[in-house]
């Protein structure tokens, strides 16, 4: 992981985090369930620890890989630090990941035609054996 990269309280308000700072802090399940359980609002270490299979400390070094990349915050409350969900550190995943989604929304339209292109060729075809069946018909009276 770079360790120069920026932290949070360091870089000017609206500087972009590296994507590989991001991507790192969402590799470990454990900053995952972490991040999951702070989308329902500001969780204390000590309420994080106790859902964690893991030691204070350890708990303590995933919340700094977390704030490193800009996707939680810690205040102090009183004798307690709070974490606090950063969801705009997301920014430079999202951005990173919009090339790939113009190329999958790409694909995807592109698989709808031919879906759209073959069922009105089914249709057709169902089309034009109805109309050859009907002319058998007509034959044979």
């Amino acid at each position: 992981m770079d360790r120069s990269a920026p932290s949070p309280d360091h870089a000017p308000p609206d500087a972009p985090l590296p994507v590989d700072a991001v991507i790192g802090a969402l590799a470990d399940d454990h900053r995952r369930q972490i991040l999951g359980w702070l989308r329902d609002g500001p969780l204390g270490v000590g309420a994080l620890v106790s859902r964690l299979p893991l030691t204070q400390p350890g708990v303590t070094k995933h919340l700094g890989v977390l704030e490193r990349a800009g996707l939680i915050r810690r205040v102090a409350r009183g004798r307690e630090r709070l974490c606090i969900l950063e969801p705009t550190g997301l920014r430079p995943l999202d951005d990173w990941l919009q090339h790939y989604r113009v190329f999958w929304e790409g694909e995807l339209d592109r698989i709808q035609a031919m879906a759209e292109e073959d069922q009105t060729d089914g249709q057709r075809s169902d089309d034009d054996e109805r109309s050859n069946q009907l002319g058998e018909d007509a034959d044979d009276r």
